[in-house]
């Protein structure tokens, strides 16, 4: 179950990517080389950080992978993590300032009321 969770997460993380890295209609035809920003909010304090940062240590691992390998269509990706604390308001609040700063994509909360909200 454990091996599955991870597969999704990271498809939708590739995915998520990749949906804001083509050219788009009226581009320019420039290259954009600045970094993919893909966001995590996650509890990164409290009571359930333990669960909150070994997600985050592995979407680092992740990119730094990535990077390594190139990058996503020559664009080295960027990890932003924002702390949701395990509360619903708070994850709102972090998804809210994740997407302020541009992100293209977030992985979610371990908890579902965290998601739901």
């Amino acid at each position: 179950m454990k091996k599955l969770l991870s597969l999704v997460l990271a498809g939708t993380m590739v995915l998520g990517m990749l949906a804001g890295c083509g050219k788009k209609e009226g581009d320019s035809g420039k290259d954009d080389t600045s970094p993919i920003k893909i966001g995590y909010v996650s509890a990164l304090t409290g009571d359930t950080a333990l669960w909150g940062q070994a997600g985050l240590d592995g979407m680092k691992m992740a990119a730094e992978k990535v990077n390594a390998d190139g990058g996503v269509l020559g664009r080295k990706v960027e990890v932003l993590e924002a702390d949701g604390k395990g509360e619903p308001q708070d994850s709102v609040t972090a998804l809210q300032s994740l997407i302020g700063k541009g992100v293209v994509a977030v992985v979610g909360t371990n908890f579902s009321n965290c998601n739901i909200a």
